[in-house]
């Protein structure tokens, strides 16, 4: 494992050690969750504006793209597709 040495405002250490204490674990391993759960809301931010496809999305969080899909629903985030996109899906599944 890497170190990586950074400096830390009050609040931001504040939040790390609310996290460990809550989460029964130490603030290094809660400063790691922290990151990659921002990691994972950066990621749906640039999908929800159309930046991210939802393939690469699914790459990125490291899960199939069926459980990405079911991800998605469960926090309400929106595909940014708009109606002629939903029409070209419909015509490639006819011609299947």
């Amino acid at each position: 494992m890497n170190v990586l040495s950074i400096r830390l405002g009050e609040e931001e250490l504040r939040q790390i050690k609310v996290l460990a204490k809550e989460g029964h674990a130490d603030q290094s391993h809660a400063a790691r969750e922290l990151i990659r759960e921002g990691w994972k809301f950066h990621l749906l931010c640039m999908y929800r504006e159309g930046r991210l496809s939802l393939g690469s999305l699914s790459k990125e969080l490291k899960m199939p793209l069926s459980s990405t899909i079911d991800f998605l629903g469960k926090l309400g985030v929106q595909a940014p597709l708009e109606y002629e996109d939903y029409l070209q899906g419909l015509d490639l599944l006819k011609g299947i």
